[in-house]
């Protein structure tokens, strides 16, 4: 009896929090351990809220960088998945990636050249400085 008033609650809460972030979608920030669906509300409504979520999942990361690139500054340990879609849809988003690998940061030249500036490859191998060197002259 008591498991089903607590599946009940759940649920009404769950319910009452979606609605809340519909009319509200900063709400987020408030709620205790936002559901997925609840999560996914708020940053398609808008997507710089991932900031507000703890280890967002892949699918929210890419949702958030789908609607707005610059929102990989928010996310903390963004996949390599989430890092690749970012910098396709706009290089210098490269300066907000902590240690960005060498295919990370050939995506980034390749679609802007002008982001050399904000790359540092220090954490690189020597082969690997050598080559973005030579090949992009950085």
């Amino acid at each position: 009896m008591i498991k089903l008033f607590q599946t009940l609650y759940k649920n009404y809460q769950n319910k009452r929090n979606l609605k809340q972030i519909k009319k509200d979608p900063f709400s987020i920030q408030y709620i205790n351990n936002p559901t997925e669906d609840q999560q996914l509300l708020a940053i398609s409504q808008y997507a710089h809220l991932i900031k507000y979520i703890q280890n967002p999942s892949i699918e929210l990361q890419l949702q958030a960088i789908s609607q707005n690139p610059y929102t990989i500054q928010y996310i903390k340990n963004p996949s390599i998945e989430t890092q690749n879609q970012a910098v396709k849809r706009f290089g210098c988003t490269i300066q907000y990636i902590k240690n960005p690998s060498l295919q990370i940061i050939e995506t980034a030249l390749n679609n802007t050249i002008e982001c050399k500036e904000f790359i540092k490859i220090n954490h690189l191998s020597i082969e690997e400085q050598n080559y973005l060197r030579l090949k992009y002259e950085i």
